[in-house]
């Protein structure tokens, strides 16, 4: 479940970065590559397979994808369906909720997949702002979210709490009904210019801690 916040308006209050960028004359930023897996955003989750998920969550882990700052300024993150499961049960987890609760379902199968950015300690202060972000594969048009949304991360209407800032405070959180398979760029379109980050194919399957 969602705490949103209004649309309209929303990206004018956004995250900030000071990697290489793309200035309006055109200088194109260094750029890293990235193979991501389709995330089947629309695909079901077998039952096996979400209670593999479900164990990885209980244990405060979660396949979400973290993109560090070129500079140190912010990380982006990229949370596939699979990855939202095990957040979910990790938040409940830590909430002391039972898995088959109303509340802990409806997080866990929220669609679409989302990407949003975190401040670091260094990027805080800093004049960029991001309009928007948008995906690209390696042969097509960039691919534009479908809904922008301000959250923080909640079970029903129980602000979620024990998860990490990073991923608990969502600020904005971009919504994407799927990622194309290939090869793919994360373009950050900001006040100063295109910013385009990556990740290692390796990174598609590790895990991070969200717990505190």
């Amino acid at each position: 479940m969602d705490a949103t916040g209004s649309i309209s308006g929303n990206l004018q209050r956004g995250m900030v970065s000071k990697p290489d960028v793309t200035p309006a004359h055109g200088r194109i930023a260094a750029s890293v590559g990235i193979v991501l897996v389709a995330s089947a955003a629309n695909a079901e989750i077998s039952p096996a397979r979400e209670a593999a998920l479900i164990a990885i969550g209980r244990r405060c882990e979660a396949p979400i994808i973290r993109i560090p700052g070129r500079h140190g300024d912010f990380d982006v993150y990229v949370e596939s369906p699979e990855a939202r499961v095990a957040l979910a049960a990790a938040n409940a987890t830590v909430m002391h909720q039972p898995m088959d609760a109303l509340r802990v379902k409806t997080a866990m199968h929220l669609p679409g997949v989302r990407i949003w950015i975190a401040y670091t300690v260094e990027g805080v202060g800093s004049a960029t702002s991001v309009d928007r972000i948008t995906v690209r594969p390696a042969n097509g048009a960039e691919i534009e979210p479908t809904d922008v949304r301000w959250r923080r991360l909640s079970l029903g209407i129980a602000p979620s709490h024990g998860i990490i800032e990073p991923v608990r405070a969502r600020f904005p959180e971009f919504v994407f009904s799927d990622l194309p398979t290939g090869p793919i760029q994360l373009i950050l379109h900001t006040n100063h210019g295109i910013q385009r980050y990556g990740v290692a194919e390796a990174a598609r399957s590790t895990l991070i801690r969200v717990c505190n």
